[in-house]
């Protein structure tokens, strides 16, 4: 692994303060390292901040106007892109700064010690997103939706698909994220801000750098400052990127099972309200299970064989338990009234239809 060697400061301008000197046993990439001392310049730290800031606006500004856009399109321009300018910009920033490469592979017992810190932390925030799930689950009354942007994902039922995904969240995104939010913008925010606080706008840079929004965007705040501290505690961007890579391979499998799970499911044939705060039906698909059984826009799916429906997210996760063919009694509200209907379940690719992407949202 090639280590970042923050050399001696290059001279300072007239518009940057004086870089504090270096020691000489100070490394970037699996030994312990203080970049913060680097000669990082404000002009690069501020196109670095500037270009982050818009891309994510960018991204929020076209919102549904790419909801047809083909999901692999969206992998490559909405993470590999900003992924390589993530990866490239801080190097040429550390270079910039004084830096310089030198080859020095971590040994055998640093990388052990450092698997087990990043193990202990990963377990920890992963015990912290379960508290945090409990909390939601019980002052919503639900457990929190996926987020849209994996339910593509799994929607898409793409092994080629999901594999590319796999391959950015758990080997390219924990590389290059590190590199940008630990090992550049904490530390050139560092150079003039006390540690703690540019720990602080590090992270909200790196939360707000991610799509996500309400309890998702809570999620990646409590994984930002978890990387952030381990990145402070073990001081070596090696350790802060297997706790990355860790987090993003538990989730990346927990997500991968989810998609088994949906792809063999059977399925009612209807899709959801995504703005409904239940289990409100949006569209039947035709010659569908629940076109057969009458099922009609607007329907409010409360039970499936008396267990309660309060999400679509949860109608998924019910229907995982049955098969195709099986027969199951739904309670709808239709208006004021309550109606009890029974659905025969059928295969996936028994219900494609030609107006809607299979089994994009179908259930």
């Amino acid at each position: 692994m090639s280590e970042m060697i923050p050399s001696p400061p290059a001279p300072s301008s007239a518009e940057l303060p004086a870089a504090r000197p270096l020691s000489d046993n100070e490394v970037g990439i699996g030994e312990r390292s203080d970049l913060s001392r680097l000669n990082w310049r404000g002009v690069d730290l501020a196109i670095g901040i500037a270009t982050i800031i818009g891309w994510r606006l960018t991204a929020g500004l076209m919102g549904n106007s790419t909801s047809n856009i083909p999901t692999a399109v969206h992998i490559v321009v909405g993470l590999m892109l900003p992924m390589l300018f993530v990866f490239a910009y801080p190097l040429w920033a550390y270079r910039r700064a004084g830096g310089k490469w030198q080859i020095r592979w971590p040994t055998p017992a640093t990388i052990a010690i450092e698997v087990v810190c990043a193990a202990l932390t990963v377990m920890t925030l992963l015990s912290a997103l379960v508290l945090l799930s409990q909390m939601v689950t019980r002052f919503s009354g639900g457990p929190p939706e996926i987020d849209p942007g994996m339910r593509n994902i799994v929607d898409s039922a793409n092994p080629a698909l999901f594999a590319l995904f796999a391959t950015l969240a758990c080997v390219w995104a924990p590389i290059a994220e590190e590199l940008y939010f630990r090992g550049f913008l904490q530390n050139a925010l560092g150079r003039w801000l006390p540690v703690w606080l540019a720990a602080v706008l590090q992270t909200l840079g790196f939360a707000f750098a991610h799509h996500y929004a309400g309890v998702h965007f809570v999620a990646i705040l409590i994984v930002g400052f978890g990387l952030t501290l381990h990145y402070l505690w073990r001081r070596s961007l090696l350790a802060s990127s297997l706790v990355h890579c860790g987090f993003n391979t538990f989730m990346t499998a927990m997500l991968g099972t989810w998609m088994m799970l949906q792809a063999n499911a059977p399925v009612l044939g209807v899709e959801g309200d995504a703005d409904a705060d239940n289990c409100r039906i949006a569209h039947v698909l035709a010659d569908s299970p629940a076109e057969r059984a009458g099922l009609r826009v607007g329907d409010v799916v409360v039970t499936i064989n008396d267990r309660p429906v309060d999400s679509f997210q949860t109608l998924r996760m019910l229907l995982w338990s049955h098969q195709a063919g099986e027969e199951v009694t739904l309670q709808l509200e239709r208006g004021t009234q309550r109606i009890t209907t029974t659905v025969t379940l059928a295969a996936r690719d028994e219900v494609t239809s030609p107006t809607l992407p299979n089994p994009d949202g179908s259930h």
